[in-house]
């Protein structure tokens, strides 16, 4: 996960100027499937007007309390509000 604070080169970056910058961000994914028993990949381009400012993905991911993780995957493209967002960040939420 990268984090935005003052050492990102995203810091100071909202929407307005991440359009006008044409800022895109590139996310790459690899996963370990469990039913064919192979590493999976995955990439994304986001284009700054697709970026969602003030949310983030719903938690997806449960444990049983014995340590095995279940993962709901109906929940995998659910956006939330993100509620450790900054205040002065308010103005970011869509």
């Amino acid at each position: 996960m990268h984090i935005v604070d003052e050492t990102s080169p995203l810091h100071g970056y909202g929407p307005d100027r991440m359009v006008a910058a044409d800022i895109r961000l590139f996310v790459f994914l690899d996963a370990r499937d469990q039913a064919i028993d192979a590493t999976v990949y995955d990439m994304k381009l986001y284009s700054a007007s697709e970026i969602r400012f003030g949310m983030r993905y719903a938690e997806s991911v449960t444990s049983d309390g014995h340590g095995h993780a279940t993962a709901d995957l109906s929940q995998l493209s659910i956006l939330e509000p993100d509620e450790i967002a900054l205040p002065e960040r308010a103005q970011w939420l869509r």
